[in-house]
């Protein structure tokens, strides 16, 4: 009980702290943000540039082929993803991970609180992964699809904001031939809205897939 008090305490404080520099999953307030690409997408950039991955809106495809990029961005924790495309046919799929070497044994909070303190830094550590869907390709797409991927719309289409502090959010970026889209969603778990239990399954069937 003591330790989840604490935790609650130095993550109100990394918020004092860390201000500008939280992604839109740490806002109280998504509507306090014009454009959530300004926010997020310098950490998707940095994070793929650390893989020598192509930024997807400036890639070319054939009109047949797609790749969608399923981000997954906690409050606290490193940026993750998932990789998935369909070229000539052909599914294939990448696993897109991030690991933080803590510069002390007190975790992450902490270390984040005391960056900003005592102007300390982490090591990051970056890495891909090949990976296949446990039920195939065929049921897993068949899954995706169900939930309607490619075509849910952004989360300010919706009219909600969330109000939590703490959580997740969502960036899905869809190439699709020659055309491109993203859409975002801030926390989704908890509302009614049909199209934030769809991402909330989506992010279940990728963890579920790729375990």
């Amino acid at each position: 009980m003591l330790f989840t008090k604490m935790n609650s305490f130095l993550k109100y404080l990394v918020f004092l702290f860390c201000g500008s520099n939280l992604t839109f999953a740490q806002s109280f307030d998504s509507t306090d943000y014009k454009d959530w690409k300004e926010i997020t997408f310098p950490s998707i950039y940095e994070r793929i540039k650390a893989d020598e991955l192509d930024t997807l809106k400036n890639k070319m495809l054939t009109d047949n082929d797609l790749e969608i990029r399923f981000w997954i961005i906690p409050a606290f924790d490193p940026i993750d993803g998932y990789i998935i495309k369909n070229i000539n046919n052909v599914w294939s799929g990448l696993y897109v991970k991030q690991s933080s070497y803590l510069l002390s044994p007190l975790g992450d909070v902490i270390n984040a609180f005391s960056s900003r303190i005592f102007n300390l830094e982490f090591v990051k550590i970056y890495g891909t992964n090949e990976i296949i869907p446990e039920s195939g390709w065929e049921i897993f797409w068949k899954k995706l699809n169900n939930q309607n991927v490619l075509y849910l719309p952004d989360e300010y289409e919706l009219n909600f904001a969330s109000k939590y502090f703490d959580g997740v959010g969502f960036v899905v970026e869809i190439l699709d031939g020659k055309n491109y889209r993203t859409y975002h969603y801030n926390n989704p778990m908890g509302y009614d809205y049909p199209e934030c239990k769809a991402i909330w399954e989506i992010y279940n069937i990728f963890r579920g897939e790729f375990q």
